[in-house]
């Protein structure tokens, strides 16, 4: 049934429709059924799904338990969600002032709260309904259904744009940054987060490398290719972040061997600090992986950042 749904597409960014197929792969994380090709524009290289799934059909295919529309939490859980974007607010106070802001794809909020609380104002846009909803009534937030192309923001009135793992889920990504620079104040910045399909991890396993996540994934980036995409919309690349985490060289790993691998999305997969991986384990058995995550994975992953060779890239782009 998938299979027959797929359509070719012209490049995104350079409208080619000569391609390379690099590799098959399946979805490991939702079982969504066939195989999909990953290609390479032959005329600028961006890589992307195709033939992939129609604009029209993909948002029915994510399924309930999509990780960025979870939503039933206690306010417990809230607060730790919350606490859990410092590192992205962060990142984003070391190029922007705080003022007014805009996630796209806010998915169930968190980031949006965690920027309120730290004194921004803040807006949001959400494709899915129930999710936009949801941040409206329960949360208290601005957020409109839609994304940010169907949204129509007035013109230069947000200090800040942000889209955390969302960039690679779009359709239409050259068009989406256009209006995002239309919306953005002169000298406000966008952050957005993403895999690096030039990272040392994607090299490695290929087909399996947890962070291609088809039919969702519609394009991959590297630095380069987002280099050339910026200056289409005549904006620059402030800086380059990599910030890996064990979360997909493990889910990676097991996908290589065949195992399962736990039901999440890449939300927080490219968070600034590695996370260790809890088990059932004794406590001396989880003792000594954890001595092994302190002393070998992270410093691995850390060397891996330095080498521009990360498997999570964080971008700062500064309208002029």
């Amino acid at each position: 049934m998938i299979s027959s749904e797929l359509e070719k597409a012209p490049c995104a960014i350079c409208g080619g429709i000569e391609f390379a197929e690099l590799f098959k792969t399946r979805d490991y994380l939702y079982g969504v059924p066939g195989e999909f090709s990953i290609s390479k524009c032959k005329n600028c290289s961006l890589v992307s799904l195709n033939p992939r799934i129609p604009k029209e059909r993909i948002a029915s295919l994510y399924p309930d338990n999509y990780e960025p529309y979870s939503m039933s939490f206690s306010q417990e859980m809230l607060s730790k969600l919350v606490a859990g974007q410092e590192g992205r607010r962060i990142l984003l106070e070391r190029h922007a002032q705080k003022g007014f802001a805009l996630d796209v794809g806010s998915g169930d909020g968190r980031f949006l709260l965690c920027l309120k609380q730290a004194g921004w104002r803040v807006a949001g846009c959400e494709l899915s309904e129930k999710s936009a909803a949801f941040q409206r009534d329960s949360l208290g937030l601005d957020v409109k259904t839609g994304s940010l192309l169907s949204s129509r923001f007035d013109s230069e009135i947000f200090d800040a744009i942000t889209f955390w793992s969302v960039f690679e889920h779009l359709y239409d990504p050259l068009e989406t940054l256009a209006e995002a620079k239309r919306v953005l104040k002169p000298g406000g910045v966008i952050a957005m987060s993403m895999p690096n399909f030039d990272s040392l991890e994607r090299m490695v396993f290929r087909s399996k490398w947890f962070c291609l996540q088809p039919p969702f994934h519609i394009y991959h980036y590297s630095p380069k290719v987002m280099k050339r995409i910026v200056a289409e919309t005549e904006m620059k690349i402030e800086k380059v972040y990599y910030s890996t985490t064990a979360t997909s060289l493990i889910s990676s790993m097991r996908i290589a061997k065949g195992h399962s691998i736990s039901v999440q999305s890449d939300e927080n997969a490219n968070d600034a600090t590695p996370t260790r991986i809890s088990g059932s384990e004794s406590r001396v058995k989880q003792f000594a992986k954890n001595v092994v995550f302190d002393c070998a994975i992270v410093p691995a992953l850390r060397f891996a950042d330095l080498l521009r060779l990360g498997a999570y890239t964080n971008y700062v782009i500064r309208k002029t």
